[in-house]
């Protein structure tokens, strides 16, 4: 079954108070649509590091494909560093530039997009010229 919603952008870790976490707006939607039922796809993409590896074998064990999530050196995995204020306020610093920064066409993905119902992307996906010519 084609996916209904494919969901473009960051897949990263959160490094938060309480350790890492996976994250990033469309990986978070991708996985809670696909919990929910919903035939969801991830394009996306992470470093040949062991975080990155970490984040494929996590995106599996919640049954998402990672068939669309590309991996290669060069760039590493994504991390957003959160940081909690006293009065509870967060700060997050977006490391750039990481894998998502280069997400690389693909017809297989241009396929995948025009048989979807629904194309799910966030801006952070616009900040490097390769992915924001990829979306």
């Amino acid at each position: 079954m084609p996916a209904s919603v494919v969901c473009f952008g960051e897949v990263l870790w959160d490094i938060l108070p309480t350790g890492p976490q996976p994250g990033g707006a469309p990986f978070n939607v991708a996985v809670h649509l696909h919990q929910l039922g919903q035939p969801a796809a991830l394009i996306s993409r992470v470093g040949d590091d062991e975080p990155g590896r970490e984040l494929l074998r996590f995106i599996a064990a919640k049954g998402l494909g990672t068939a669309y999530v590309q991996h290669g050196p060069g760039h590493p995995t994504g991390v957003v560093n959160a940081d909690v204020g006293d009065a509870n306020e967060v700060v997050y610093s977006i490391v750039q530039p990481v894998a998502w920064d280069y997400i690389q066409y693909e017809a297989r993905l241009a396929h995948l997009v025009e048989e979807a119902a629904v194309l799910v992307f966030g801006s952070l996906a616009a900040r490097q010229a390769e992915t924001r010519e990829t979306l």
